[in-house]
């Protein structure tokens, strides 16, 4: 089997979907595919790879369609896999055009689509319904639309697309080494020896909420609390030039509460450094504008590393045969979206109670190995042989 990801984001751009699309090419390749990604210009793998990255896209505009032909020719893949998140392809409309371009030059080829979010910024100022449409003819033109969450799952369902969903999976493994002690990331980082630590992690942006967790932090030090928040891994992404813009917004936002000094910044951990940051703090508070998803990677590495969790109540509603959301009180504890009170009180309840926060960590470490990459891959493979049958050239 052979499969082409296709991926605006990759290493060294930093990001969630250069994360995802690293892992999910490492586990395919594990389980016997013969995998390449085809990326942006000066993007690359790592001498280890089981696979290979091919930075050969300057730009991601209709030009794409000259990239993937090239591909198509030299790798002759049984499966093209579009990874979508506008942003990542500086929001131009070409990437959302390839599925209808294969169907013309390549009929035969299957394309898959995952839809990493859609709720990403406007392809064009005022263009609504434009946006719509492009999205609607990439899904249908797909072979099969793959959701990572339930809420996408709904919207694509709705637009008539063939969906399923197959969850992400964790971007920070648990390591075997030991969690940090204080004075280490007292020495480190600056964090507090004594007091409550409260962590975060997550490139800024507008959906993670961090201006609410700034205000709830303003409060709990307010009341007489001693707590500080540790602000894990890099600050910004590089696909979204907004997030500059909030991060310059948050950070004012700190001196104005008067937390700017308890707040403490890690910036860019290796993974083997994350995980034992995060298993440092007395919990985790991810704070989403949308409520908790499991598009969110962030919210799975902190399952997957068992660190007690407060996060959002989520608003989307199931779908039948999909992960079930998170439990309110057994699994983290849930505040309302947007409600910097709601936070605080979460955040001092599970602070007050180190039973629950034990109960939790565990429950999220359980649930989190329903988000195992081995079985990410393995449902992507079985997703892939469907489609391509007996017309695969290139069994593995």
């Amino acid at each position: 089997m052979r499969v082409c990801l296709v991926s605006a984001e990759y290493a060294p751009l930093v990001g969630g979907l250069a994360d995802y699309t690293r892992l999910l090419a490492g586990h395919l390749a594990q389980q016997g595919a013969e995998v390449r990604v085809l990326a942006t210009t000066d993007c690359h793998g790592e001498p280890t790879d089981a696979f290979q990255v091919e930075g050969s896209v300057p730009r991601w505009n209709f030009g794409v369609f000259r990239a993937l032909r090239q591909m198509i020719d030299g790798f002759r893949p049984d499966v093209v896999h579009l990874q979508f998140q506008t942003a990542a392809y500086g929001m131009h409309p070409g990437v959302m055009l390839a599925p209808t371009w294969m169907q013309f030059r390549h009929p035969a080829l299957h394309c898959v689509t995952t839809f990493h979010d859609l709720r990403e910024p406007y392809l064009f100022p005022k263009a609504h319904p434009v946006r719509r449409w492009l999205l609607r003819r990439m899904a249908a033109d797909s072979a099969q639309c793959v959701a990572t969450n339930n809420g996408d799952a709904r919207a694509l369902a709705a637009a008539g697309a063939n969906v399923t969903v197959v969850p992400i999976g964790s971007n920070v493994p648990l390591s075997e080494e030991p969690p940090y002690q204080r004075r280490e990331l007292q020495a480190r980082w600056g964090a507090p020896a004594e007091g409550a630590l409260v962590g975060f992690f997550g490139l800024l942006n507008q959906a993670k909420g961090f201006d609410t967790l700034l205000q709830a932090l303003a409060a709990l030090r307010a009341s007489g609390r001693p707590v500080a928040l540790l602000v894990m891994g890099d600050r910004l992404g590089a696909s979204d030039p907004t997030n500059r813009a909030y991060a310059a917004r948050v950070e004012a936002l700190a001196v104005e509460l008067g937390v700017a000094d308890s707040v403490h910044w890690t910036g860019y951990l290796p993974e083997v450094d994350l995980s034992r940051a995060l298993r440092s703090v007395d919990l985790c508070a991810l704070p989403f504008t949308g409520g908790a998803s499991y598009r969110n990677g962030t919210l799975l590495a902190a399952l997957s590393n068992g660190v007690p969790l407060v996060t959002i109540r989520p608003i989307e509603a199931s779908v039948a045969g999909a992960l079930a959301p998170l439990v309110d009180g057994r699994e983290a504890l849930l505040a309302e979206p947007g409600d910097a009170a709601s936070l605080a009180a979460a955040i001092t309840r599970l602070l007050d109670d180190p039973a629950l926060r034990a109960s939790l960590a565990e429950a999220g470490l359980a649930r989190s190995r329903q988000f195992a990459w081995t079985d990410i891959a393995a449902q992507h493979l079985a997703l892939y042989r469907s489609l391509a049958g007996a017309e695969i050239r290139h069994p593995a």
